[in-house]
């Protein structure tokens, strides 16, 4: 690690370390957030976000990173070049990897989308035996309830 125990830019891993060292250069600035964002033309919440590791930096805006570097006093271009070398690290790991995506929108899901369902096999082994069994014998156990009109079913 270097500046006191701060991570470099290649060092990052991690959105919260990213944040962290985000936010050491802007107190070692002497800025605000407030301070910053006036500098930069970024909303302060968007910012705030940034260095609370909520979100990174859009790649829409590849000019913004730079830029808050700059007003920290970061004016080394190969410091710049790491910063955004780290960045790209961090969003390839938080966006979709290679494959299919188990969020499918309003398509529905088919038998081989069977892997992204799991983990909730007990609780389906006890209702399926709950809906077995009967607590009563010869009542069924789930008893259908009639509807009518008028009874918050929407027409």
């Amino acid at each position: 690690m270097e500046d006191g125990g701060q991570w470099a830019p290649e060092e990052i891993g991690t959105v919260r370390e990213f944040a962290e060292r985000l936010t050491a250069l802007r107190e070692g600035a002497g800025l605000t957030i407030r301070d910053l964002a006036k500098a930069v033309g970024v909303p302060t919440s968007t910012l705030g976000d940034y260095y609370a590791g909520r979100h990174l930096p859009p790649v829409r805006q590849p000019e913004l990173l730079p830029a808050l570097l700059r007003a920290c006093g970061v004016v080394d271009e190969r410091e710049h070049q790491a910063w955004s070398a780290a960045l790209g690290r961090l969003r390839r790991r938080a966006g979709r990897g290679p494959g299919v995506a188990p969020y499918r929108g309003l398509a529905s899901f088919r038998s081989e989308d069977a892997d992204w369902f799991f983990g909730r096999e007990e609780l389906i082994r006890t209702l399926v035996d709950r809906l077995a069994g009967s607590p009563i014998a010869g009542e069924p156990a789930v008893r259908p309830r009639p509807r009518h009109a008028g009874d918050g079913e929407a027409a």
